[in-house]
């Protein structure tokens, strides 16, 4: 959570909820950027996991 911002996953949502969440992240994508502390290449996945198990990383986001 940063600046009282807070994303979550959830699962067997109703389909438009998506749409929804795309459209809000649309409206102001530069103020969700923070929240990002790590961007890693999808082949060091693991140590990503690794970083948010140990509370060094908020959110990892990982590249093709």
């Amino acid at each position: 959570m940063r600046n009282r911002h807070q994303l979550r996953a959830s699962h067997g949502r109703e389909p438009r909820t998506g749409e929804r969440v795309i459209a809000l992240l649309g409206r102001d994508p530069e103020g969700y950027r923070p929240m990002i502390t790590h961007r890693l290449p999808l082949e060091r996945g693991l140590e990503g996991l690794e970083l948010a198990r140990q509370r060094a990383a908020s959110e990892v986001i990982l590249r093709p």
